[in-house]
């Protein structure tokens, strides 16, 4: 999207668990319809009087327990059928989201405090995507070690099934995998 790497931490973000705090007692948007959305949506009502979640279909594609959860939450609005068309700021900070409606082709601009983004991610795992098991994302899928459904490949980090898509978890995961690794080799090797 237009203007969004100039300003990420410096008002987009891809974490509210992470960010949200920052923004205590200012308005802030949630851009994505999913699960992570809208989960996250409900979250920064911690911290936020509103939470408005700009959504590009006609519904939200999250879970209905999920939905159901922000529908009923009076600080957060819905909007569908809006489309991000830039992301602008002065200072080097974000200070306007440009949003068009999709069905009328109506553009405005929009000022929150900070635009949260969560838009979907696919996993960077194509030289691997026809060798081990993915899920029906395309995410790896491991066991508790790390270990891929073959034996001697690990993953870790947002490639992985079930990862929090965080960037310390992903480093935790490394380390873990690090050692889960040097533990097959040891197994594995011992007897050469």
């Amino acid at each position: 999207m237009a203007g969004e790497s100039e300003y990420i931490g410096a008002g987009i973000h891809f974490c509210a668990t992470c960010d949200g705090p920052f923004y205590k007692g200012r308005d802030v948007v949630v851009v994505g319809g999913g699960n992570s959305a809208v989960e996250e949506a409900v979250f920064l009502t911690r911290f936020s009087p509103q939470v408005t979640i700009l959504v590009r279909g006609d519904r939200l594609s999250a879970s209905k327990l999920a939905i159901d959860k922000a529908l009923s939450t009076p600080a957060i609005k819905v909007r569908y059928n809006i489309e991000i068309v830039e992301f602008k700021g002065e200072n080097n900070r974000f200070t306007t989201l440009v949003v068009k409606d999709i069905k009328t082709g109506k553009q405005e601009e929009l000022h929150p405090a900070a635009a949260f983004i969560f838009i979907g991610l696919q996993p960077n795992n194509e030289p691997f995507s026809t060798t081990v098991a993915t899920n029906a994302q395309g995410f790896v899928r491991t066991g508790s070690d790390f270990q891929t459904t073959i034996e001697g490949i690990f993953a870790a980090g947002d490639v992985r099934a079930g990862s929090t898509k965080q960037l310390v978890s992903a480093a935790g995961e490394g380390a873990a995998a690090a050692i889960a690794i040097r533990q097959h080799l040891n197994t594995h090797h011992a007897g050469e």
